[in-house]
Protein backbone atom coordinates (compact mmCIF):
# COMPACT_ATOMS: atom_id res chain seq x y z
CA UNK A 1 0.00 0.00 0.00
CA UNK A 2 3.11 2.59 0.94
CA UNK A 3 5.06 1.74 -2.31
CA UNK A 4 1.67 2.77 -4.71
CA UNK A 5 1.43 6.00 -2.54
CA UNK A 6 4.65 6.24 -3.22
CA UNK A 7 5.39 6.78 0.46
CA UNK A 8 9.17 5.73 1.70
CA UNK A 9 8.95 2.87 4.18
CA UNK A 10 11.60 2.47 6.27
CA UNK A 11 13.57 -0.85 6.57
CA UNK A 12 13.17 -3.36 9.48
CA UNK A 13 16.40 -4.24 11.04
CA UNK A 14 16.91 -7.52 9.46
CA UNK A 15 16.54 -5.69 6.22
CA UNK A 16 18.92 -2.90 7.24
CA UNK A 17 21.47 -5.54 8.58
CA UNK A 18 21.01 -8.01 5.46
CA UNK A 19 21.73 -4.61 3.13
CA UNK A 20 24.93 -4.23 5.00
CA UNK A 21 26.22 -7.84 4.95
CA UNK A 22 25.69 -7.73 0.49
CA UNK A 23 27.71 -4.37 0.00
CA UNK A 24 30.48 -6.31 2.95
CA UNK A 25 30.25 -9.10 0.70
CA UNK A 26 30.65 -7.27 -3.29
CA UNK A 27 33.64 -5.85 -1.86
CA UNK A 28 35.12 -9.14 -2.03
CA UNK A 29 33.81 -10.41 -5.86
CA UNK A 30 36.19 -9.46 -8.63
CA UNK A 31 36.56 -10.97 -12.15
CA UNK A 32 33.32 -10.39 -13.31
CA UNK A 33 31.99 -12.08 -10.79
CA UNK A 34 33.90 -15.40 -11.06
CA UNK A 35 36.42 -14.53 -8.17
CA UNK A 36 34.77 -14.63 -4.43
CA UNK A 37 37.09 -14.05 -1.67
CA UNK A 38 36.22 -15.03 1.92
CA UNK A 39 35.79 -12.39 4.54
CA UNK A 40 39.63 -11.51 5.88
CA UNK A 41 38.42 -12.05 9.91
CA UNK A 42 38.19 -15.78 8.42
CA UNK A 43 41.63 -16.50 7.68
CA UNK A 44 43.26 -17.75 10.75
CA UNK A 45 46.00 -19.83 8.88
CA UNK A 46 48.82 -18.92 7.00
CA UNK A 47 48.71 -14.88 7.91
CA UNK A 48 52.35 -13.21 8.16
CA UNK A 49 53.04 -10.38 10.59
CA UNK A 50 55.34 -8.92 8.59
CA UNK A 51 53.87 -8.01 5.20
CA UNK A 52 57.61 -9.44 3.14
CA UNK A 53 55.64 -10.53 0.54
CA UNK A 54 53.24 -7.41 -0.01
CA UNK A 55 53.15 -6.84 -4.02
CA UNK A 56 55.12 -3.30 -5.05
CA UNK A 57 52.59 -0.52 -4.87
CA UNK A 58 53.24 3.17 -4.17
CA UNK A 59 51.75 6.14 -3.33
CA UNK A 60 50.02 6.94 -7.36
CA UNK A 61 48.14 3.70 -6.64
CA UNK A 62 46.71 4.33 -3.40
CA UNK A 63 45.59 8.13 -4.91
CA UNK A 64 44.13 6.53 -7.28
CA UNK A 65 41.72 3.89 -5.18
CA UNK A 66 41.44 7.20 -2.75
CA UNK A 67 39.93 9.18 -5.74
CA UNK A 68 37.72 6.67 -7.36
CA UNK A 69 36.27 6.04 -3.70
CA UNK A 70 35.74 9.79 -3.67
CA UNK A 71 34.26 10.22 -7.18
CA UNK A 72 31.65 6.87 -6.05
CA UNK A 73 30.64 9.07 -3.21
CA UNK A 74 30.58 12.71 -4.51
CA UNK A 75 33.84 13.68 -2.71
CA UNK A 76 35.12 15.69 -5.87
CA UNK A 77 36.41 18.86 -4.31
CA UNK A 78 39.61 17.58 -2.52
CA UNK A 79 40.62 14.61 -4.86
CA UNK A 80 41.61 12.70 -1.73
CA UNK A 81 44.10 14.65 -0.25
CA UNK A 82 42.69 15.31 2.93
CA UNK A 83 42.47 11.46 3.07
CA UNK A 84 45.87 10.49 2.16
CA UNK A 85 46.63 13.47 4.50
CA UNK A 86 44.93 11.64 7.32
CA UNK A 87 46.33 8.53 6.75
CA UNK A 88 49.57 9.33 6.84
CA UNK A 89 49.40 10.97 9.92
CA UNK A 90 47.97 7.76 11.58
CA UNK A 91 50.41 5.38 10.42
CA UNK A 92 53.27 8.05 11.62
CA UNK A 93 51.74 8.61 14.94
CA UNK A 94 51.99 4.83 15.26
CA UNK A 95 48.07 4.47 15.18
CA UNK A 96 48.47 1.63 12.45
CA UNK A 97 50.15 -1.20 14.04
CA UNK A 98 49.44 -5.16 13.82
CA UNK A 99 50.05 -4.98 10.08
CA UNK A 100 49.04 -8.48 8.63
CA UNK A 101 49.89 -9.92 5.12
CA UNK A 102 47.82 -12.87 3.73
CA UNK A 103 48.32 -14.53 0.20
CA UNK A 104 44.92 -15.92 0.59
CA UNK A 105 45.81 -18.87 -2.21
CA UNK A 106 49.04 -19.31 -4.96
CA UNK A 107 46.51 -19.60 -7.52
CA UNK A 108 44.60 -16.17 -7.33
CA UNK A 109 45.83 -13.17 -8.10
CA UNK A 110 44.77 -10.98 -4.80
CA UNK A 111 46.07 -10.25 -1.42
CA UNK A 112 44.70 -8.99 1.84
CA UNK A 113 46.61 -6.85 4.01
CA UNK A 114 44.90 -6.46 7.38
CA UNK A 115 46.32 -4.42 10.67
CA UNK A 116 44.40 -2.12 13.41
CA UNK A 117 44.00 1.61 13.98
CA UNK A 118 43.70 2.87 16.64
CA UNK A 119 41.01 5.88 16.83
CA UNK A 120 42.44 9.11 16.29
CA UNK A 121 41.01 11.09 19.16
CA UNK A 122 39.25 9.10 21.27
CA UNK A 123 42.48 6.77 22.39
CA UNK A 124 41.18 4.34 24.58
CA UNK A 125 38.36 2.89 22.66
CA UNK A 126 39.32 -0.32 21.09
CA UNK A 127 41.30 -0.50 17.94
CA UNK A 128 39.32 -0.05 14.25
CA UNK A 129 39.66 -3.75 12.24
CA UNK A 130 40.40 -2.81 8.65
CA UNK A 131 41.76 -4.15 5.37
CA UNK A 132 42.55 -3.79 1.94
CA UNK A 133 42.64 -6.11 -1.14
CA UNK A 134 45.91 -5.71 -3.29
CA UNK A 135 46.70 -7.08 -6.76
CA UNK A 136 49.88 -9.43 -6.01
CA UNK A 137 50.79 -8.38 -10.27
CA UNK A 138 50.18 -4.54 -10.20
CA UNK A 139 50.13 -3.29 -6.42
CA UNK A 140 46.84 -1.97 -7.28
CA UNK A 141 44.03 -1.30 -4.05
CA UNK A 142 40.88 -2.89 -5.12
CA UNK A 143 39.03 -3.23 -1.87
CA UNK A 144 38.93 -1.89 1.53
CA UNK A 145 37.07 -1.89 4.74
CA UNK A 146 37.26 -0.44 8.25
CA UNK A 147 35.06 -1.45 11.22
CA UNK A 148 34.79 2.49 12.12
CA UNK A 149 31.02 4.07 11.93
CA UNK A 150 32.39 5.53 7.94
CA UNK A 151 33.25 1.92 7.15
Amino acid sequence: MASKLCLLVRQTEEEAQESVNQAKQAKLVFDGGVTHLPRPESLRDGCRDRPVSLPDTNRSLIESYIKAGNRRIGLLKTEGRRTLSLGKSLYMSKHVHDLQYHGINANISYCFVRGKVTPQQKLSLRPYNCWVVINKETGQFLSAECSCIVG
